[in-house]
């Protein structure tokens, strides 16, 4: 005899898939979440394709400069005048009299020029050594330092001729002034003098010409104003 049908060892029945309205047997929840996520993977997979086709598309429209690349946007930062200048480029950046002087930038040949108050470390290696100048001395034989004064006859001292006017004038009067000579040294000709400012060409060595044909060599410090 049959067992009851609710008795524990019943199987029960497979489910039976709903069916569609074409008959056919319609895809259980878990199927149908699958497909949902294969859907939103395939979307996902389009807008990338659509983003990159999108940005191919704006960079070939862009204007292009030097080999077909984009030209870049102008720097908006400001580079000062020192930060670019260098002696190739016929600017030196240099500092007046002290490193702690103000700043600018000048021509080579102005840094170099004997009596020339601009500072640069690199002076010696710019410039090379200083040469020594021949100044003519046109109003007396015996021109003496300390401090005496002298009115230069032209712009450049390298070569130029000049009135002495003695010790003890205002700065205001004097081109600059004698710091020694070989008199003052006991005859013995200078090879060297001691620059004012260090890193300069204020001070320099001369050969001072006179009336009479007597020289002498002098150290001689530029008036560079204060």
């Amino acid at each position: 005899m049959s067992p009851p049908p609710d008795t524990p060892w019943d199987v029960p029945p497979d489910p039976v898939s709903p069916l569609a309205p074409d008959g056919t047997a319609e895809e259980t929840a878990p199927d149908g979440g699958q497909r949902r996520r294969r859907r939103t993977a395939l979307a996902a997979v389009v807008a990338a394709v659509a983003a990159a086709a999108i940005a191919i598309l704006v960079l070939n429209l862009l204007p292009s400069g030097d080999g077909g690349h984009p030209t870049a946007a102008p720097s908006t930062g400001s580079s000062t005048r020192t930060a670019t200048a260098s002696p190739s480029s016929g600017c030196v950046p240099v500092h007046y009299k002290t490193a702690d002087g103000p700043a600018d930038c000048a021509a080579l040949s102005d840094v170099c020029a004997l009596g020339a108050p601009l500072y640069t470390p690199d002076i010696d290696k710019l410039c090379g050594q200083a040469p020594q100048a021949s100044i003519y001395v046109a109003n007396t034989g015996d021109p003496r330092g300390p401090d005496g004064c002298l009115v230069l006859d032209g712009t450049g001292w390298a070569t130029g001729t000049v009135d002495y006017k003695g010790t003890g004038r205002a700065a205001a009067d004097c081109n600059g002034w004698i710091d020694r000579t070989a008199a003052d040294d006991g005859g013995i000709p200078l090879k060297s003098c001691q620059q004012i400012y260090p890193h300069t060409r204020t001070t320099f060595l001369a050969t001072l010409q006179t009336p009479g044909h007597r020289t002498t060599t002098a150290c001689i410090s530029a008036n560079s104003g204060a």
